[in-house]
Order: structure tokens, then C-alpha cells, then sequence
């Protein structure tokens, strides 16, 4: 190679830096995403040498899937419900197929600028989630912020957690490479294991968990493989145990007429028995008075009781809900047990006396709640993913020989949830939030079939080639595929595109070495 309009060092030199852009810019900025990827692009057709690059690409059975799946994308648009959407979605998932593409058609880099290129995205996720608990602790000043998801100022909190656990996987892959322990890249996995469950973000403790138990897999099937794969068994055993008990939440049954109709005092209750508390399963407006309550909050506190909580949620709802988890009647003897610190926790949108001291049990309770109290999805992740899902498997019955076409999904998802009557207001009827179903209304089996065999494929090979470190990337990315439109955004296109860009040059690595031997 050396047709470029630079001699080859400068050329290789300019791909490093711009790969550095986007290793910064991941965490922090998508200014530096789409600096670095134009110039990456532009610096591969200066590169020339497209006679090379192209015998590259047919020997790459990779780069010649993801060529494929680019041309799918395209085909798409004759049938598709939204050409201009479409079009869109073109362009946003450039870096999939150029980043990959860009680094397994040009000359390898060195291993030490690899290591670099890994070092600097630990320095920007370090420097960034080091910023957003400050800013989350009103460090810098007060910050209005009603959910502790909001606590990521750089990006999604969901592909900000995807970064995370793989700042956490490099990290265990530096360590593992080192013959002997390395205090910093150990001090920074313990961080980011603090950072994923102070966050409390579900996404990134599964990829966590993954992750762990990805390593404990390989680390007994060097030794033994049948107690890998009984371990592995026993996993998913215990896994399918946890989720059942997860979700077989139960709650008491109440009639309301058989409740007292006023309170000791004479005043009228204003039981519902529908609502139900996460704790321990009683109905949190059983025994409510709103106006024993109302006039007994204004003796404890200058907060409006029928306004809102620091969290923005109603006050009067949260302090049902806080007085439930105590089995308090919520009237005027219920409040009498109220302390101060419980009226303070009230007031900050806390809805159980240790929440405001706990990391990740309240977004466990949160969800649990979700369970309990399914009728309105509004507001609520895990409900409102569900309605995502149950409108999404209705198109793909109705639409799903061919699908909707590249960038039609939207419009669908409008016409059924319509169809569906589903509950969800209008801001949240959005896309499925699962990159499978995405791909199947997109473009039928033949979609999800070249998505799945992509990732397949790339597993195969880290597998194949020991390659731990694109393994637990793939384990991370794959993982989040289920849970949210990881290829809908900028950061989540681009992320993908890195790690199989980064596999690809590690296969191309190994297989050289194998080639000199």
C-alpha cells in the first residue's frame, strides 16, 4: 500500500488520532464523534489503494456481512412507509459499517497504540462519570434533577452505562495481561462497579453480571468443561428462579366496602383499594383521608401537600406510599408517627425511610411497584417497554413477511398502537426498544436473520480466537440489544461500530501472528 496522496506513516498516523477522537468522544461529546469519523472517512479515500482494500474485503467474512446488512438498509427504501425517515437511518448508521470497515482495509496499527486508544477511553469515562456524581451532589451548585438517571450529563444514561461496563471489562482485560497486580486499572474496575450500581441503572447491572459470569465460564472451562457448563446450567436456573420470584409480586385484596367509612374524628375516607404498595403488598390509599392528611401536613411542613415532590412526583401519592411502607393509616394518627427526617424524606420524593441512604435497591423497588400497579404505563420504563414490545410483535403479525421498510418503523408503531388502543400517551409511543423486533418490522426474517447471524459470527470468532476482550464488548453490546434501540442513536452506532471495529483488528492481529509461526 502507498497510493495515497501522503506517504503510508502519515496516512496510519491520521487514522490513529481520529480513532482517538471517537475513544475521547464516546463518553463525552458526539461533537468529537462526528469530527473523528468525517475525518477517518476522508482519510481512507485519500488513502487510495481501493484494489487492496477491495481483495481485503472478499477475504473478510465480516466486513462482507456488514456489507450486506448496508445494502438491506438500502434495498429497503423501495418498500418502505417513510423514504425520507429512511434516508435518515442511512446515514445515522454509517459508523456500523464504516468504522469496522475503515480498520480492517488499512494497515495495522501498533499494539502500544491500541493500549493508548483503550487508556484514553478510561481517562474520558473516569473524568466524565467523576463530573456527573459531583453534579449529581450539587458539588458544582444546586441542579434541579428529578431522577438519579438524569444524573448522566453527557450522554443517554443507558449507552453511558453500556460504556461503563466496558471501561470495567478493559480493565479486567489490562489486569489479566499483567503478571502481577496493577493498583490503578483495579482502583478504576472498583469505580466503575460503584458508578453502575450507584446509578442504578438495570441495563448496566446486567452487563455487569454478565460480564462476571462470562469470566467465571471461561475460567472453569479451562479447567474442566463439564463443571462449565454445569455452572452454566446452574446460572440460568437461578436465573430463570430470581425473575420468577421477581415478578411474582402479590398484594392483599381489599374490598373497600368493608373499611371504616370515616376516620376516628368523623371524617370521611377516601379509600381506594387498587394501588398497591412494593413492600408489603397493602393498598397504599386504604384508610387515606386527604383532609385529615392535608391539614395535618400544614402543621409539618411549609411544602404544598397537594403540589409536588423534589422528584416532581405528586406529594400527596408519595406520602401514601411512605406511610404504607411503615403500615401507617394515612390520616391524621397515621401522621403522629411521622419524624422529622420522615417528613423531609417526604418532601425530597422519598417513598420508604432507608431509600435515601441505599444505592440500587430503590430502582429494584421501583420496578417492583411497576409490577404491583400495572393499569397506567405512562412514566414508568419497564410498563412502558412492554406496551413497546406488545405493539411491535402486532406489526410484525401483520407486516412481518417483508416488513415496513428502512426508516417506516415509527409511522408503524403510530398506526398500532392506534390499533391496539394502547394506553401509552402520545410522547411515549415510541420505537420497540429491542433491536431484534427493530430489524424484524423493518425487514421481516430475512432482517432479523443477517442482524443475528452478524453478532453470532462475531462471537464465534472471539471465541475461536481467545479473544477475550471483544468477547465481553459483544457480551455488553449483545446484552443491551434487548432491552434498547442501541443503534438508534449516535453514541449507540458509534459504540457498536467501535467494538467490532476494534475485534477486527485483533483478528487481523492474531491471524498474522498465526501466518508468521
Amino acid at each position: 500500500m502507498g497510493n495515497g496522496i501522503f506517504i503510508q506513516k502519515i496516512h496510519t498516523s491520521i487514522l490513529f488520532w481520529t480513532l482517538a477522537l471517537i475513544a475521547i468522544g464516546l463518553p463525552s461529546t458526539k461533537i468529537l464523534l462526528s469530527i473523528g469519523f468525517v475525518l477517518m472517512i476522508a482519510n481512507w479515500i485519500f488513502e487510495g489503494n481501493f484494489v487492496d482494500k477491495w481483495r481485503l474485503i472478499q477475504s473478510n467474512s465480516i466486513l462482507k456481512l456488514l456489507l450486506a446488512f448496508y445494502a438491506l438498509l438500502i434495498i429497503g427504501l423501495i418498500w418502505s412507509w417513510d423514504v425520507g425517515q429512511g434516508l435518515k437511518d442511512i446515514k445515522s448508521r454509517l459508523p456500523f459499517l464504516f468504522i469496522p470497515l475503515i480498520i480492517g482495509t488499512s494497515p495495522l496499527l501498533e499494539e502500544g497504540k491500541i493500549r493508548i486508544l483503550l487508556n484514553l477511553l478510561l481517562a474520558s469515562l473516569v473524568v466524565t462519570s467523576v463530573f456527573n456524581v459531583l453534579y449529581y451532589n450539587h458539588v458544582f451548585g444546586y441542579h434541579y434533577i428529578d431522577d438519579i438517571r438524569g444524573m448522566s450529563r453527557f450522554a443517554s444514561h443507558i449507552r453511558y452505562a453500556i460504556l461503563i461496563a466496558m471501561g470495567f471489562a478493559i480493565c479486567i482485560w489490562f489486569q489479566m495481561q499483567s503478571k502481577r497486580l496493577n493498583l490503578v486499572y483495579s482502583l478504576l474496575a472498583l469505580w466503575f462497579a460503584f458508578y453502575t450500581v450507584y446509578s442504578q441503572v438495570l441495563s448496566g447491572i446486567l452487563a455487569f453480571s454478565l460480564i462476571g459470569i462470562t469470566l467465571l465460564l471461561l475460567t472453569l472451562y479451562k479447567f474442566k468443561k463439564f463443571v462449565a457448563l454445569l455452572v452454566g446450567g446452574l446460572v440460568i436456573l437461578v436465573g430463570v428462579f430470581v425473575i420468577s420470584w421477581f415478578f411474582n409480586v402479590k398484594h392483599e385484596y381489599v374490598d373497600c366496602n368493608q373499611l371504616p367509612k370515616e376516620t376516628v374524628r368523623g371524617v370521611k375516607y377516601n379509600h381506594n383499594c387498587e394501588t398497591f404498595s412494593e413492600f408489603n403488598g397493602q393498598a397504599i390509599f386504604k384508610n387515606y383521608s386527604e383532609i385529615e392528611m392535608f391539614h395535618a401536613w400544614l402543621k409539618v411542613s411549609d411544602v404544598d401537600f397537594m403540589g409536588l415532590d423534589a422528584k416532581g412526583g405528586l406529594l400527596r401519592v408519595t406520602a401514601c406510599r411512605y406511610m404504607t411502607s411503615l403500615g401507617l393509616t394515612k390520616d391524621a394518627d397515621g401522621m403522629k408517627y411521622l419524624t422529622a427526617q420522615d417528613i423531609r424524606n417526604i418532601e425530597d420524593g422519598y417513598v420508604y425511610r432507608t431509600e435515601r441512604d441505599e444505592l440500587f435497591m430503590p430502582r429494584i423497588y421501583g420496578v417492583k411497584y411497576q409490577i404491583l400497579n400495572p393499569k397506567d404505563p405512562n412514566g414508568h420504563s419497564l410498563l412502558q417497554r412492554l406496551e413497546h414490545w406488545k405493539a411491535a410483535f402486532y406489526i410484525i403479525k401483520k407486516y412481518g413477511v417483508f416488513g415496513v421498510g428502512t426508516g417506516g418503523n415509527q409511522k408503524a408503531f403510530d398506526k398500532a398502537y392506534d390499533e391496539i388502543n394502547s394506553p401509552l400517551s402520545q410522547e411515549n409511543r415510541v420505537r420497540a426498544h429491542n433491536m431484534f423486533l427493530t430489524y424484524t418490522i423493518s425487514y421481516g426474517l430475512v432482517g432479523l436473520f443477517l442482524f443475528s447471524l452478524i453478532f453470532i459470527y462475531l462471537l464465534h470468532l472471539a471465541v475461536k480466537y481467545k479473544d477475550l476482550l471483544s468477547l465481553l464488548f459483544l457480551v455488553i453490546i449483545i446484552s443491551s440489544f434487548f432491552l434498547e434501540d442501541t443503534l438508534e442513536t449516535q453514541v449507540g452506532v458509534t459504540i457498536v461500530g467501535f467494538v467490532i471495529a476494534l475485534q477486527q483488528y485483533f483478528l487481523r492481529s492474531f491471524i498474522q501472528r498465526d501466518s508468521i509461526r
